[in-house]
């Protein structure tokens, strides 16, 4: 059986991050890893001084649309490797800093920020694999963690237990890091790399436990936290103080490394070293309950955290007075030399701030609570205000830091928190957490004052008097007044989506879908996933397809298009209220009103009725635009305005405006501009049109105004501009393909209407890619005339004749397609070239500006006929996308698929002469929509592919964007970070039109027509985001979730929950040999240990809501171990199985007592709900609660029955008469089962040692035995079901990241007769999979109505990871699995991949133990082939000639395969 695998929704669980000037020199910019998932997020200007209150009241909108990210993000990237560890290295100035990522088996990748391709690319990669492998390691457990020299003149990188690799970035002039960087002048650094290995410098080292380099010394000094020797908490009595440090001193040059300081006897349970900044200087150790200040030069100093260190320890500690805490788990950020921000494993944030004597010794450290954030796994100071807190088991915050000074008692994050820390929708049962408004600073001003200031002198808790004037001068005064400490107040101002780990998932059907949807089986359920840990505990629901929730539905047929208008004094409703509904027929227009609680249609009104209309649009003032195909009119309501009568060779086709301007564009490709002015002679608006002095030839086929307030769309200086142009003959050239693939192919003809010229300075990018031609000066000829109907309040836009202070912040542009092929971007009112590509259609992955060199060609008929239809360019859109129009996107639409390009600054200082457009480029956008119609159909007809699909809406419950109509829409949603979602509404079919609608009965809702030319009106779900991945709604629980079945009678979810508390009691055997407890009586400076209270729940999708006094709770020390939902036969009497849920638990009660375990089985019933909450019908029925000689580890039904796992044995039980349970099989497996599930009467059982083991329960013998089993070792974590038609494989995840499935064949010989399972697939997935769920698979393409018939009897395999990522497997046939095979070995070696890693080694599985025999692979890497989509038109046509197939046939089998699977 061979498959596909891939990852379908990006992990969100932060692990590294770092704070530098990777992208700009200006602005530094925050980069964090989640697993494979690279990501760069810079703050916004307007947020950078804002007061405590605006981000308060910001924040308190999370969950909602009307929430404005702080965190703008500027990209993200997938990486065919996990970062391990990341760190920033700074190459001087002028030069932008290095990124070091690191990977498991010892490799490193040394990126930079590419500026002009606005991309990541790789500068050095680096391989320790034979360093790791030697002096006989099989394996490597060490995370290679990576330290930064302070100067920035080397980097260390831990490989294994006792090896460090050394990478050394020494200066050489003239050797620049990158070619493409606008800084080449200053020298760089070269890169150089070795290994130490720290047993031939002290033979005594064991297990490196940590490594930094210190500040303030003359060569690199490299500082090792080792234990020598290894020892545990279980044997501190014998052996303690067991870690030690060496600092050693790295000379790159000789590679000599001697030892300069060294110090032994530390505690044994140090975790972690930082250094101090000069001019302290030194170094921190944080051990479990301790934390040590060493010094080569001033004696130690040590605090005692709680009363664990008496007796572990022989270390001189001070007692830290009102301070119990430990430090496992905890990360640390330095917000100023002297001071620290510690976060706790439970997210508690405490300050600790280090005081020091004039001779610069540590006199004290105290410590400071400021509140509760998240469970941290990265720390990072962002400023001198802002810190990161990255998390994989909570939403990653951004905390704002408001320093106060003074004595008075801070105010703390848990006043604008709640107890749970991650951020939730908005409503009624999932609030955001309240912020505190009592604690306010009395003068905004002056504490935004106070925290620009400087950081003073250490704060001394005794003055000391000053005797002499040589002490004042070479050690300074110390601090007056020993009370006045700095008070630090954090509060949260953003929060990034996080939905791992995925401990638990269930399908479940959708409660707020609209009827017309319910009976679509695939696309009506949801998945509802148990996120993160203690406090930020949640429920994750998420959608694959964006589902709306319709109001009302009915059928018109005949309609082509339609749009929304408001009046503008409001009419007869609200003023923002639409009060006309127009809808273009054939022949006719079509005039309703809207603002009444009924649609009724306007026999009368000012519109033109006799025509069908091409565009109807508000202006901003509320007058109303009607476009038709001969005509256009200015309404005011019904009331005409103003009505002109536009006579030109072929009727008008697209109209695109921009109050006030609007460009109509006709069927043979002229255009015309119209304008809205105000006129003194009666009329209070008029229209006026104008001739465009742009050239008409080539003809144009696409148009768009773009009104620019981002302030992107600058030029450069007019003097250095000539911005006019002559019609020339064409010369041809070949574009550069972005793989290195057969760049020079003579069969592929492209037209670039450039022309040889004598200049030799042009970049070299821009000649290879669009020639070296240059027009000459005597060719241009002179700007052409303003034109005479130019309206008088448009000549403020005019930038020639006007200084640059007087310049208006918004500029129109008027983006051009000629040919379907070219793109043409013009000043609008200068009416000037100021940016062109040629070839735009083949979508290159920069679009760079070629102005200074493009020529148009002469005017000649244009023919299409040898032209590729699929790439020509249908429409083109332009637009800011946010609501404030700060973050633009260019859109194209051609006939299979879609264009996104993300704009982005760029200002060209290697070439004068090209220097003469705008200072933008633009980015090319992997955005995931795919719309090729199947090709059976052949030439398929959409009406909607000649009408503009492009759909543009402002604000649908708080969301803007752009709607995509046609066969197959999208949602193209804007978020606050300045990215965008796009979302399929595959629910409905096709689309032709769409329009924003809001009125008393929908509001902030939409309209559109479907393929049964149905008008439906609907609106977003309000408790949904669309910001995401996916559509998802976030509900807190305030505990852990462990378990979640769902229950299809009755349609609710049973969860299994926990709480953490401390435990002061312990358990024993008395005497009697019965369970007593002894009560635990420490002093406060103990720590007791915190134990899992468990907890049964019913939750009702209704609310989302706990059911009240439906909870179970269970018994002391029982830890819940599995629950499923079973059908099992409820007596002897009878044969019809009822629903129940069975619960697996185990006593965890120390190592001196026997384990022992309990089923309990209950059932969902219905009952009469209390007065007005009908949520409360469902109830819990206990039906069997027994006790069990051993844990119960896995439980599931087969045949009726309840297979359990009970310590090494599989029983199978059946309900007895008297309602208890009554063995009737077992079998014997000597091992420890973690899985299992059933599919008829067979099961597949998971082990933690030993694979998967199939058996069989056969019922008329009451026979349960072995029938195959995998030999192989593997820890499983997840087992699973594949299925293809006839064909079913067991699928299983292990602990090594891996997953593969297998088949029972008697007949193959290496089944050897059937006693083994036949492996026949694996993959290395990257992240552990701890859930896995199937789903069919989408049987008939509801925008076509074809059946799908390869896939119609396969199902998906998907599986949440613990990282936050969802993953799909899905069972493909050979022939296909043999095409994308050859596709996914050319795309190995074709294309580059970020930071130098190799999809392929990635994907191989990988085994810490040596096993003699071979990956299969028989699992293709869907991440790697759905970049086929992103290429350019010549790299898909060359890679699909090499492997001898067609473009048009990868592109029907990926989409077949992405029609099939887009469910939920």
């Amino acid at each position: 059986m061979y498959s596909i695998y891939r990852q379908v929704f990006k992990p969100c669980g932060v692990e590294n991050s770092v704070y530098c000037n990777f992208t700009s020199l200006q602005h530094k910019v925050l980069i964090i890893s989640a697993a494979s998932q690279l990501t760069i997020y810079k703050l916004k200007d307007k947020y950078q001084n804002a007061t405590e209150e605006e981000l308060t009241e910001n924040y308190q909108n999370y969950g909602s649309s009307s929430f404005d990210g702080v965190l703008e993000q500027v990209g993200t990237w997938s990486l065919f490797g996990n970062v391990k560890s990341m760190k920033s290295i700074s190459m001087g100035d002028g030069q932008l800093d290095l990124l070091l990522l690191s990977f498991f088996d010892g490799k490193l990748s040394v990126v930079e920020f590419d500026l002009e391709a606005y991309d990541i690319k790789t500068s050095s990669i680096h391989y320790f694999e034979e360093s790791i492998a030697q002096h006989g390691m099989l394996q490597n457990c060490s995370t290679p963690q990576i330290a930064v020299d302070p100067d920035n003149r080397c980097a260390a990188m831990l490989l294994n237990n006792f090896s460090v690799a050394i990478i050394a970035f020494q200066p050489q002039e003239g050797l620049l890091i990158s070619d493409l960087t606008t800084h080449q002048n200053s020298p760089t650094k070269k890169v150089t790399s070795y290994d130490i290995n720290l047993k031939d410098i002290d033979a005594k080292t064991q297990r490196v436990i940590d490594i930094e380099f210190l500040h303030g010394y003359y060569e690199p000094t490299l500082l090792v936290l080792y234990e020598a020797p290894i020892t545990w908490s279980g044997r501190v009595s014998t052996r303690q103080d067991t870690c030690n440090i060496i600092a050693i001193s790295l000379n790159t040059s000789e590679m000599t490394h001697p030892i300069i300081w060294s110090l032994n006897g530390l505690p044994y349970n140090c975790l972690q070293v930082h250094a101090v900044p000069k001019p302290i200087g030194g170094v921190l150790v944080f051990a479990t309950s301790s934390v040590l200040y060493l010094n080569q030069s001033v004696p130690a100093y040590g605090v005692s955290l709680n009363g664990t260190t008496k007796g572990s320890t022989s270390f001189a500690l001070r007692k830290q007075e009102k301070v119990c805490l430990q430090l496992h788990g905890c990360r640390v950020t330095f917000l100023s030399t002297e001071c620290l921000l510690v976060c706790l494993a439970n997210g508690e944030l405490y300050v600790m701030t280090m005081k020091t004597d004039n001779m610069r010794s540590i006199r004290a450290l105290n410590f400071q609570s400021v509140g509760t954030s998240v469970q941290p796994t990265s720390l990072t100071a962002i400023g001198n205000d802002f810190v990161f807190v990255g998390s994989r088991l909570a939403f990653p915050q951004l905390i704002r830091n408001f320093k106060r000074s003074g004595t008075e008692t801070p105010p703390r994050i848990d006043d604008v928190l709640s107890s749970s820390s991650s951020p939730t929708t908005t409503n009624n049962n999932d609030d955001p957490d309240e912020k505190s408004e009592d604690n306010k600073p009395d003068d905004p001003k002056s504490e935004e004052k106070k925290s620009e200031e400087p950081a003073a002198a250490p704060v001394i808790e005794e003055k000391m008097e000053v005797c002499d004037e040589l002490d004042l001068t070479m050690y300074g005064e110390e601090s007056k007044d020993s009370n006045n400490r700095t008070a630090h107040h954090f509060i949260t101002c953003d929060s990034l989506v996080n939905i791992g780990p995925c401990g638990a998932a269930e399908l479940g059907s959708n409660y707020n879908i609209s009827d017309e949807f319910a009976n679509q089986q695939e696309t009506s359920l949801e998945l509802v996933v148990l996120s993160g840990h203690g406090n930020n505990g949640s429920l994750s629901i998420l959608q694959h397809t964006l589902k709306p929730q319709l109001a009302t539905s009915f059928s018109l047929p005949g309609c082509d298009d339609m749009w929304t208008v408001y009046a503008r004094d409001g009419g007869e409703g609200e003023k923002d209220h639409h009060s006309y509904l127009l809808i273009s027929r054939e022949d006719s227009t079509l005039v309703l009103k809207t603002c009444h609680t009924e649609i009724t249609e306007v026999e009368e009104s000012g519109y033109t009725m006799d025509e069908p209309s091409v565009f109807v649009g508000n202006l901003r003032s509320g007058i109303v635009l009607q476009v038709c195909t001969a005509s256009a009119s200015l309404l005011d309501g019904t009331r005409l305005l103003h009505k002109i009568n536009i006579e030109l060779d072929s009727p008008i086709q697209h109209c695109s405006m921009d109050d006030p301007h609007a460009v109509l564009l006709t069927a043979n490709g002229n255009t015309v501009q119209l304008s809205v002015i105000k006129d003194d002679d009666g009329l209070e608006y008029r229209l006026e049109c104008s001739k465009l002095f742009i050239p008409q030839f080539p003809p144009i086929t696409s148009v768009c105004i773009y009104c620019d307030r981002s302030s992107m769309f600058t030029t450069y200086d007019s003097r250095q501009q000539q911005s006019t142009f002559k019609p020339a003959a064409t010369t041809k050239s070949e574009p550069m393909d972005d793989l290195n693939i057969s760049q020079q192919r003579e069969d592929i003809k492209f037209v670039a209407n450039l022309r040889n010229s004598s200049y030799t300075d042009v970049d070299d990018e821009d000649e290879l890619l669009y020639g070296s031609s240059i027009k000459k000066e005597e060719d241009q000829p002179a700007s052409p005339p303003p034109t005479i109907n130019t309206p008088p309040d448009t000549t403020e836009y005019i930038a020639d004749e006007l200084p640059q202070q007087h310049q208006s912040e918004k500029t129109y542009w008027l983006v051009v397609i000629r040919k379907n092929v070219h793109l043409e971007i013009y000043n609008l009112v200068t009416q000037k070239l100021a940016f062109a590509v040629p070839n735009f259609a083949y979508g290159r992955q920069v679009l760079i500006d070629c102005s200074a060199n493009y020529e148009l060609e002469k005017t000649e008929p244009f023919d299409n006929s040898d032209t590729d239809t699929e790439c020509n360019v249908l429409e083109v859109c332009m637009v800011g996308l946010d609501k404030d129009g700060q973050y633009p996107y260019l859109m194209a639409r051609q006939r299979d698929q879609v264009l996104i390009y993300k704009v982005y600054s760029f200002e060209n200082t290697k070439n004068y002469i090209v220097n003469q457009g705008l200072k933008v480029r633009f980015k090319k956008i992997d955005h995931g929509i795919m719309m090729r119609k199947p090709s059976s159909l052949g030439d398929f007809g959409d009406p909607s592919s000649f009408r503009p699909c492009f759909r543009l809406f402002n604000n649908i419950n708080g969301y803007s964007g752009a709607f995509l109509c046609g066969p197959y829409p999208h949602w193209i949603v804007a978020t606050s970070r300045g990215s965008i979602k796009c979302h399929p509404m595959n629910v409905d079919g096709r689309v032709s039109s769409f329009a924003m609608f809001h009125n008393v009965n929908c509001s902030h809702g939409f309209i559109y027509f479907n393929r049964q030319s149905e008008l439906r009106i609907g609106k977003l779900l309000p408790k949904m985001r669309y910001d995401t991945d996916w559509p998802m709604r976030n509900i807190s629980l305030g505990c852990t979730g462990h378990f979640i079945v769902y229950s299809i009678e009755h349609k609710v979810y049973t969860l299994v929950t926990s709480t953490m508390e401390e435990c002061k009691r312990l358990p024993y055997l008395n005497c009697d040999n019965t369970k007593d407890f002894e009560d635990l009586e420490r002093d406060e400076s103990f720590i007791y240990p915190r134990i899992n209270r468990f907890e049964l729940k019913l939750i009702t999708p209704q609310t989302w809501q706990s059911v009240p006094n439906t909870s179970i709770p269970l018994e002391d020390f029982e830890h819940v171990t599995c629950m499923k939902n079973v059908w099992l036969v409820p007596s002897a009497h009878t044969t019809i199985r009822n629903n129940y849920v069975a619960v697996g638990t185990s006593h965890v009660m120390g190592e001196e007592m026997c384990s022992r375990g309990r089923i309990l089985i209950v059932e969902v019933i219905e009952v009469v709900p209390e007065p007005g909450k009908p949520h409360t019908k469902n109830r819990f029925k206990n039906i069997y609660s027994e006790e069990q000689r051993g844990p119960v580890s896995a439980l599931c039904g087969v045949e009726g029955n309840l297979l359990t796992a009970i310590g090494q044995k599989v029983f199978i039980w059946r309900f007895d008469s008297d309602g208890s349970l009554r063995g009737l099989a077992f079998v014997d497996t000597n091992t420890y089962i973690t899985q299992a599930l059933n599919f008829r009467s067979f099961a597949i059982i998971g082990d933690i040692q030993r694979s998967i083991t199939l058996l069989r329960y056969q019922e008329e013998f009451k026979t349960l035995a072995v029938l195959s089993r995998d030999v192989k070792p593997m820890e499983v974590y997840c087992v699973d079901l594949l299925v293809a038609d006839k064909n079913c494989s067991f699928v299983a995840t292990d602990s090594e990241k891996n997953l593969s499935y297998y088949q029972f064949e008697p007949q193959a010989v290496e089944s050897h007769g059937g006693s083994r399972l036949v492996k026949r697939g694996d993959i290395h997935v990257g992240q552990n999979v701890n859930c896995m769920w199937r789903v069919g698979t989408v049987q008939m393409d509801r925008a076509t109505g074809v059946t799908n018939d390869t896939y119609a009897t396969c199902h998906m395999t998907m599986m949440g990871t613990l990282d936050g990522g969802i993953s799909s497997i899905v069972p493909v046939a050979e022939k296909l699995y043999r095409r994308l095979t050859m596709l996914q070995n050319y795309l190995y070696t074709s294309s580059p991949h970020t930071a130098g890693l190799n999809p392929k080694e990635f994907r191989t599985a990988k085994s810490k133990v040596k096993s003699l025999s071979n990956p299969v692979r028989c699992v293709l890497d869907g991440d790697l082939l759905w970049r086929y989509h992103n290429l350019t038109k010549v790299a898909k046509h060359e890679l699909a000639r090499k492997i001898g197939s067609t473009r048009e046939q990868l592109a029907d089998d990926l989409m077949e395969l992405h029609r099939s699977t887009c469910v939920m």
